[in-house]
């Protein structure tokens, strides 16, 4: 068909072709034909796709789960992995793979900075004193109850290890360069190591059997989380000038009048508490949220903080703004 313009007529036959040819392109894209040796671009693929890929590449894996992530990294085909090209893997990423039992693997790639292995139900951390740039190492969420192979993994910066099973972490004695800690939801008790640990800065101890951390003054730490241990005594505290944000949530801890000494506290967890004396907060010059059960006794309790109040659960924000209203009543 002509289509008849200013000047004369058109053809539109030219336009037909063009569409044909980008519907052509759609269509190869869509369904992935594709040419050469098989690459790991595609998600999801079956431990049958894993294995053939594992039986093309010249360096041989105990899991092919770590091929497939290499893969995807490098975007080069199975064919062309070397060990060469290993230098050039400098992280390894894979969560929720429950076919990632052996991590051995970690110690064909010597380059790297940063090992996430979340959720993959591994029990055991290879040996990491290899790894000269090794950064951040994070083993959430899986069956881990030894550190031994970490304690010469000196150059760690950051190492997160909640939902674990671990109970000694005296192995992490060596990680003088740790800045940031996880052993949230573990079943540690002795924290005495942490006092060795001179560049640390935040710690994550919440939920474990913590009763006492007697050193935390001599530390440069500035950020603890301590909720559901077995605080009552909160002595450890006093005289404390570094630290600022504190979880102290859910222990058996009936007074906080040390909190009074501890000059750089702006941030505060008391979840669990019904009621709590709040007044050792009042000279606190930087002091400016908290964070309370819904049934705490908010009032005449918490007005100090109306007109410098940053961050609070939902029920003291609500009450603390009614204060700067002048509301008297407040749902």
């Amino acid at each position: 068909m002509n289509v008849k313009r200013a000047g004369g007529f058109v053809s539109r036959r030219p336009f037909l072709s063009v569409t044909l040819l980008c519907l052509a392109l759609l269509v190869i894209t869509v369904l992935g034909f594709g040419f050469g040796a098989a690459t790991a671009d595609d998600a999801d693929l079956t431990p049958e796709e894993l294995a053939a890929l594992a039986a093309e590449c010249p360096v041989k894996f105990s899991n092919p789960v770590f091929l497939e992530d290499v893969l995807e990294q490098l975007h080069c085909q199975a064919t062309d992995l070397t060990e060469e090209r290993l230098l050039e893997v400098t992280s390894i990423n894979i969560s929720g793979d429950n076919r990632l039992d052996d991590v051995s693997d970690l110690t064909l790639f010597p380059n790297l900075e940063t090992v996430v292995i979340k959720g993959c139900g591994v029990r055991k951390i290879p040996d990491m004193s290899g790894f000269k740039d090794l950064r951040t190492v994070n083993f959430s969420g899986n069956r881990i109850s030894s550190l031994k192979t970490l304690s010469r993994a000196t150059g760690v910066e950051e190492l997160i290890l909640d939902h674990n099973r671990i109970r000694d972490i005296s192995p992490l004695a060596g990680m003088q360069k740790l800045q940031k800690l996880n052993l949230a939801y573990n079943q540690v008790k002795d924290v005495q190591v942490i006092a060795q640990l001179e560049s640390l800065q935040e710690v994550d101890l919440n939920f474990n059997s913590v009763a006492e951390v007697p050193f935390l003054g001599k530390t440069d730490i500035v950020s603890i989380l301590l909720e559901e241990n077995y605080l009552t005594d909160l002595s450890f505290l006093e005289g404390n000038e570094k630290i600022v944000t504190l979880n102290l949530s859910y222990n058996g801890i009936k007074d906080i009048s040390v909190l009074r000494t501890c000059s750089s506290l702006e941030e505060l967890y008391l979840y669990g508490y019904r009621t709590m004396d709040l007044s050792p907060l009042r000279d606190l010059e930087g002091f400016h949220s908290i964070f309370l059960s819904e049934s705490f006794e908010r009032e005449d309790n918490v007005d100090f903080m109306k007109d410098h109040f940053k961050a609070a659960d939902k029920y003291t924000k609500i009450y603390l703004i009614a204060l700067q209203r002048g509301i008297e009543t407040y749902e």
